[in-house]
Formats: C-alpha cells, sequence, structure tokens
C-alpha cells in the first residue's frame, strides 16, 4: 500500500473519530481512497465526520484530482452527509461486501467545494 494514513479526531482527551485513506493510482489517475471512517457513537450527530472529511479533502487536493469512498447502502445517514459534503454517487456495487450487503462508490471532485 503506498501512503496510507489516519486521521485522528480528540473530543475530551479520548480518540471520537478516525479517518484512514491512503493514494491510489499513478500520474494523471491518482486519487485519494477513504477505507475507513469511525465515528464512537456518543461523538455522532456532532460534525466530526464532515470535520474529517473536510480536513482530508484539503490535504488530499493538493496532490489528486479526485476522493473515493465506499459506503453501504443502507447508510442513509452517512450518504446525505458525503452528498452535502459534495460526492456525487459513482457506481452501485450490488452484495459487494463479505456479508452480502450492497455499497455505493461517491466520488469528490477538486473544486466542487464543501
Amino acid at each position: 500500500l503506498r501512503d496510507v494514513t489516519g486521521l485522528f479526531i480528540y473530543c475530551d482527551d479520548e480518540v471520537a473519530g478516525f479517518l484512514g485513506h491512503q493514494e491510489r493510482g499513478r500520474g494523471r489517475e491518482a486519487y485519494g481512497y477513504v477505507w475507513e471512517i469511525a465515528i464512537l457513537e456518543k461523538f455522532r450527530r456532532r460534525g466530526i465526520g464532515s470535520h474529517l472529511i473536510q480536513s482530508l479533502i484539503s490535504v488530499e487536493y493538493r496532490k489528486v484530482q479526485e476522493v473515493h469512498l465506499t459506503v453501504i447502502a443502507e447508510n442513509s445517514n452517512a450518504i446525505r452527509t458525503y452528498l452535502r459534503l459534495g460526492f456525487v454517487i459513482k457506481k452501485w456495487m450490488p452484495d459487494s461486501t463479505a456479508d452480502g450487503r450492497s455499497s455505493l462508490l461517491m466520488v469528490h471532485k477538486k473544486n466542487k467545494g464543501f
């Protein structure tokens, strides 16, 4: 894996959330990929996930033109958040998880704003 990085956010001296990402592809085809985002339940619905995504995008766009992520299709709260942040649904992936659930590939392009 190339350029695997994690962002942590703390609230009240404990980890409230984590975002794991990496760069994929090469040259003009390179893009950032969010492979994990997790917020502790007691810290959810406070904008922490949005803050992590916005922080990542501001850093990644120094190097790439797009940021990709996948989300479980049933996770409507996360999908709404990603859409609000400027991501678009690029692909529906049926039965794409180990437990047979469907997911969505979502993409944010540089200069689409937050």
